[in-house]
């Protein structure tokens, strides 16, 4: 079992692969492509279909699961949660219980000026926040909604070309 399973390295991924190496914290991540020795997973879109449960036999057991991209609404958060925990504790046999951290939007935030206080405006938000809603209700996970991210490949200076 590894510490952290990142979901979709991208931007932010590859910054806390550098915090968790620099940590000593064990961790994998996922990219669409598996580049740069990551596992090559990506989130089926059609949830229905039984045989895309197999996709998540690449995905190892983990303490902690970050989930960097945006999730369609409760059904794909449903899907992503249960495919995760259904593989483990039925393939494997092996009972995990995770944190679950997601990345979220500042979409539902409409206070202004607002604050780490603000409660967010839940019917702003559309599918994401409902996807950010079920994270923490059902399964006890966390929100971390990030703004104004810029670095790197990011630079706030070529955006305007």
């Amino acid at each position: 079992m590894i510490d952290v399973l990142i979901l979709g390295r991208g931007f932010v991924g590859k910054y806390l692969e550098q915090l968790l190496h620099a940590q000593g914290i064990s961790f994998k991540s996922t990219t669409t492509d598996g580049r740069d020795g990551t596992i090559k997973w990506r989130l089926p879109e059609h949830q229905a279909h039984a045989e895309d449960s197999n996709s998540f036999a690449v995905l190892p057991a983990a303490n902690t699961v970050i989930i960097t991209f945006p999730l369609k609404g409760e059904a794909a958060a449903m899907y992503l949660i249960h495919g995760y925990l259904d593989y483990h504790s039925t393939t494997l046999n092996t009972s995990i219980k995770p944190q679950w951290v997601y990345l979220g939007s500042t979409r539902p935030f409409k206070e202004i000026p607002s604050t780490r206080f603000t409660k967010p405006d839940i019917s702003a938000g559309g599918p994401r926040v409902e996807a950010e809603e079920l994270i923490i209700k059902t399964f006890n996970g966390h929100v971390l909604n990030l703004a104004g991210l810029w670095g790197g490949e990011r630079i706030p200076e070529g955006w305007s070309r």
